[in-house]
């Protein structure tokens, strides 16, 4: 097991309604937030040397995010990074379409992150499109994949779900901060995504989240979380 020094910083960043969803029951696209609540996400993909999301959310968007205003690509140049930050897509089942825009048409650094029973599989199907990084036997051990993004120099991670990969991060004590903007909406529906979806194990926290900043802009709240360190668990999960 790494220690949790071996992993970068990440910050997991959603958006949810007030009845604390992400998207409606239909799990389709969720496309409520403001043009301030887009400004505020393409500065933190700026911020990020990679961006980390389920195949469910990839499946549901088709595409990843990109940095496009001048002044944040000029800011990722002075930082000597690439234009883009790496688009990270955790899958066991490794059901991408590669017709979608990630895959044929977007110019952008991808890895897939798989188990390792499923590599040469994953090898073969997204050869000449993403690297594969499979970490795990049968599920993706988190400290191996954490600690191998840390030693490539990709030190800050911006998780952006889905609601099943946030609450196995949170629960693993992998997360760091928490950016949530609250939409003047509510959707209902039982079977709505929330930002956790699933058992998380809490008692593994240092503590509970302590709010560092919080800013009212129209209808939307914006506000910052941050955990305490806490120490690596048992951190092989399932995935999509």
């Amino acid at each position: 097991m790494s220690n949790r020094r071996d992993w970068p910083h990440v910050r997991l960043m959603m958006a949810t309604t007030l009845d604390g969803k992400i998207a409606t029951s239909r799990r389709e696209a969720a496309r409520f937030g403001s043009p301030e609540d887009a400004r505020r996400l393409e500065t933190q993909v700026a911020w990020a040397d990679v961006l980390l999301f389920g195949a469910a959310t990839l499946r549901a968007y088709g595409t990843t995010y990109r940095v496009r205003r001048e002044a944040l690509l000029r800011l990722r140049q002075r930082r000597r990074k690439p234009p883009q930050p790496v688009t990270a897509v955790v899958t066991s089942s490794l059901d991408l379409p590669l017709e979608m825009p990630f895959f044929a048409r977007q110019d952008v650094p991808r890895v897939i992150i798989t188990t390792e029973s499923e590599k040469d599989r994953a090898t073969v199907q997204f050869c000449g499109l993403a690297e594969v990084i499979a970490r795990g036997a049968s599920a993706v051990d988190w400290n191996a994949v954490l600690a191998e993004f840390k030693t490539r120099g990709l030190k800050r991670v911006l998780l952006l779900g889905g609601g099943h990969l946030n609450a196995e991060l949170l629960s693993l004590g992998c997360v760091d901060e928490v950016c949530v903007t609250v939409s003047p909406f509510v959707f209902g529906g039982t079977d709505a995504p929330t930002i956790a979806d699933g058992n998380l194990a809490a008692k593994h926290w240092r503590g509970e989240p302590q709010l560092r900043t919080s800013k009212l802009v129209g209808e939307e709240v914006f506000c910052t979380y941050r955990f305490r360190k806490r120490s690596p668990i048992n951190s092989s999960v399932r995935t999509q």
